[in-house]
């Protein structure tokens, strides 16, 4: 390729900045615009040197170009052949593709090889390429390229479906956000109304009561006047009356004494004040009226048979600060990926990093029963002190807010539908996320029992996504709840012994764990036993928490151990 030539070069003169410069000039220390372009040369001329090239014998019968040429035609017929346009690197916009790498299956332009591919021991010359290499057939290639313009016209729907439910979501939300504020203003104003009247009612009360009192002392005022009349004038009497009128003056003084010391026994009566500290609390930690949050969806595949193990490993959780064997009672996922584990023996909440390894903790201030997720960077530990704790899983791991809650002792403890459920030895108590109870559930919508034809009166939440809530008959039995508490579904497999843990795939895969039978077994999305993942004799032992990582299709399996265990799934999706 000559000196100074190349397409599309920019040149900045001293006065002036040309797309196309002429190359001889150039050379010569000149700035000057190209007019023409010689493909025999390979340089591009200005009019003064178009000039004399159409001049000298030896270039005279070249024939010249436009300098854009190669925006408007593929090849040109010259003295010398055919000039073909070249392809031009997309690293290096200026220059010419001229070189394959066979040990990357791709072509670039010379400066691509020096510097990305002096390893590489296979690279040609696209002229050397070609009497190498086979080139495709162009029906195989139209057909990919078909199929790739297919796909990414398909990408670029589902994208302005995208934009388009986005925009209609920001609307809603907008929407929603009014509504919670009027809700919320509401609610404030008939809190405000209703301490107004009871500090009115409480006023007009006290009132009352403190001037009856102070009739009752005039009354007493009036009668030790009379009485120190008659004591200033009893010279008067004569003895009887004198006796009597001493009794009944004794009757008045015992009687006024008697009151004023009955009023001095307490204090001024008054009206105080407290502010709510539960409610402000609650008000001023919120971060925001509404959750909201960034969200994937991904667009869900139907298996063509049942997930089955990839592999299995496992992790040591267990802290140089531990005092005890581990005992990871409860597993969570924040919306990013992160792994959050409660480990009861241990009273802490561990976070791990994207290997599984622990990065850092919370110590609590009383052993865990249970994790939940509850919103961005944010989980709520159920505590056996009988409160929940939610912590803010940010740049640390920060404890927040609590409320109370009956039945911390037993594990147990899902969020579903913004509220949290919590199992409570019998049912389970359902509550906002303020910490008000809203109901306990022990019976279907219908008030007749969850598990028909049982003894037992169980309703253990194990497992929630944000259509369904799982709960267990702490045996070998599940039922799934909608939205609005009707039973959906009923998942039963005699192999699974104390079901103390679920989890939910974002294949709709129900993955439910046997404590006591030590097993993990799978249920598709209408119920139907899928069969065994990992059976009594694989190593995991009274599996006590489970966890579906959706970032990367494995299942986190906790126990009373060092380890958590890792079961890398096979998919096969259609």
């Amino acid at each position: 390729m000559a000196e100074g030539g190349g397409f599309n070069v920019s040149v900045r003169g001293s006065d002036a900045e040309f797309e196309y410069a002429c190359t001889p000039c150039k050379e010569d220390g000149s700035n000057q615009e190209a007019v023409k372009y010689c493909p025999e040369c390979k340089e591009y001329l200005c009019a003064a040197c178009t000039k004399y090239h159409k001049k000298f014998s030896a270039t005279k019968k070249h024939t010249l170009l436009e300098k854009d040429f190669q925006k408007h035609e593929h090849s040109f017929e010259t003295s010398v052949g055919v000039v073909k346009k070249r392809d031009k690197c997309e690293a290096h916009a200026e220059r010419d593709i001229e070189m394959y790498c066979g040990s990357h299956d791709m072509v670039y332009c010379t400066l691509c090889i020096a510097k990305d591919h002096r390893s590489c021991t296979d690279v040609f010359e696209i002229e050397e390429a070609i009497t190498r290499f086979s080139v495709q057939s162009d029906e195989i290639m139209v057909e990919k390229v078909e199929s790739a313009l297919k796909q990414m016209i398909e990408m670029k729907q589902n994208k302005d479906e995208n934009i388009q439910t986005v925009e209609k979501q920001n609307k809603e939300i907008q929407m929603k956000v009014q509504e919670t504020k009027i809700k919320v203003i509401q609610h404030v104003e008939k809190l405000a109304d209703e301490t107004t009247k009871t500090v009115d009612t409480l006023h007009t009360s006290l009132i009352q009561e403190l001037a009856n009192e102070r009739d009752t002392v005039i009354k007493r005022i009036t009668t030790l006047e009379t009485c120190r009349q008659q004591l200033n004038s009893s010279g008067n009497f004569d003895k009887s009356e004198q006796f009597v009128k001493q009794k009944l003056q004794k009757g008045i003084l015992s009687a006024a004494e008697n009151l004023f010391d009955d009023t001095c026994q307490f204090e001024s009566k008054q009206i105080t004040c407290k502010e709510n500290d539960v409610l402000l609390d609650q008000i001023m930690s919120a971060a925001s009226l509404i959750q909201v949050e960034r969200n994937v969806v991904q667009k869900k595949s139907t298996l063509n048979i049942p997930p089955s193990v990839k592999s299995m490993c496992k992790v040591n959780v267990k802290e140089s600060s531990d005092m005890k064997e581990c005992n990871i009672v409860g597993i969570c996922q924040l919306s990013d990926g992160t792994i959050i584990l409660a480990d009861y023996a241990n009273s802490k909440i561990k976070r791990l990093d994207d290997q599984y390894r622990v990065k850092d903790h919370c110590v609590l201030e009383e052993v865990p029963r249970g994790i939940c997720y509850t919103g961005i960077n944010e989980v709520a530990v159920k505590l056996k002190n009988d409160k929940v704790q939610f912590m803010s899983a940010g740049a640390q791991l920060l404890k927040t807010i609590q409320f109370d809650i009956k039945g911390g002792t037993f594990v147990g403890f899902v969020r579903f539908a913004d509220t949290l459920w919590s199992y409570n030895g019998n049912g389970a108590d359902i509550y906002y996320k303020s910490g008000t109870l809203l109901k306990t559930h022990k019976n279907d919508s219908s008030g007749k029992q969850l598990f028909k034809s049982t003894s037992s009166t169980c309703v253990f939440p194990v497992a929630s996504n944000k259509s369904s809530v799982f709960v267990s008959d702490f045996n070998s039995r599940l039922v799934c709840l909608d939205a609005s508490e009707n039973v959906n579904m009923m998942l039963t497999e005699p192999k699974l012994k104390e079901i103390r843990a679920a989890c939910i795939s974002s294949y709709d895969i129900v993955f439910v764990a046997g404590y006591l039978s030590h097993n993990i077994m799978m249920f598709g999305s209408d119920g139907k036993p899928l069969g065994e993942l990992i059976a009594s004799d694989q190593g995991i032992k009274s599996p006590h928490s489970l966890c579906y990582d959706s970032k990367k299709h494995k299942l986190v399996v906790g126990s009373k151990s060092n380890n958590i265990s890792l079961i890398e799934l096979s998919l096969t999706s259609c």
